[in-house]
Order: structure tokens, then sequence, then C-alpha cells
């Protein structure tokens, strides 16, 4: 549960600081293109931005998944049965 709600927040806030970067940086084309054409504009970018950083945060951790799994099978070491005669 944890994780999932520092992802959640995480993703958030690579949102938020997506969607006010671009809008500050493009707000001299609000008054050509309007108001609500940039607001869009800005959260299909902001989405493109969370949607990349967590594709490379997933690839990262496939990466390490992938670097600390061992190689085949997982044999245990039993002590053989007791022979029993009878």
């Amino acid at each position: 549960m944890l994780g999932g709600s520092v992802g959640t927040s995480l993703l958030n806030t690579i949102f938020a600081a997506a969607v006010t970067s671009y809008l500050t940086a493009h707000l001299a084309a609000a008054r050509l293109s309007g108001r609500h054409a940039l607001t869009g504009l800005a959260l299909a970018h902001s989405y493109d931005i969370a949607f990349w950083w967590i594709a490379g945060i997933f690839a990262g951790g496939a990466v390490i998944c992938g670097a600390l799994l061992r190689r085949g099978p997982l044999n245990q070491k039993r002590p053989p049965f007791p022979q029993t005669t009878g």
C-alpha cells in the first residue's frame, strides 16, 4: 500500500510540474490560440511526460530485478532418507 501511494503522489507531482512548466513556457501563445487550447495542450503534454517517467521507472525496475535473479533451477539439498530394512 505504501508503494502505491508513494507512486501515485510521485506521478501527480511530475504531472503538476509538467503542466506548470508548459503553461509558463507557452503563455505568450495563449493570446494566439486561446486559453482553452493552451490548457488542453498543457494537459496532453504533461500526460506524455508522466507516461515516459513511469515507463523509465518500470524499465529500471525490470533491469534491477533481472540482475537480482539467479539462473538455473532452485535445487534444495536435502539429506537422503534413512534406509530402513524390513
